[in-house]
């Protein structure tokens, strides 16, 4: 499924040549989210968690397919929880 995939970049009318990649998941196969989910399982585990609203339940982040929203307060939680995310990403 991902045996040498290759992909091209399109701005505006102007296409490039097609070039391997070896990192993400491929842009619109059905299994790229079930791929990422399982890629970042843990990545959000020790975050700090807010509410969006009083009374809601507390979450570090908001994910869908491939992006990530993180969420957090005062900004030194921010910086933090950055920190932790780039020391997941350098394992």
């Amino acid at each position: 499924m991902y045996r040498r995939p290759h992909t091209s970049l399109r701005t505006g009318n102007t296409r490039s040549a097609s070039f391997m990649y070896d990192i993400g998941v491929r842009q619109g196969c059905p299994a790229s989210p079930i791929l990422f989910n399982l890629y970042i399982n843990d990545l959000f585990d020790g975050l700090s968690r807010i509410a969006m609203q009083p009374g809601m339940q507390s979450i570090p982040s908001l994910l869908f397919v491939d992006d990530a929203v993180i969420l957090a307060e005062p900004a030194y939680e921010l910086k933090r929880s950055l920190k932790k995310i780039n020391d997941w990403c350098r394992r």
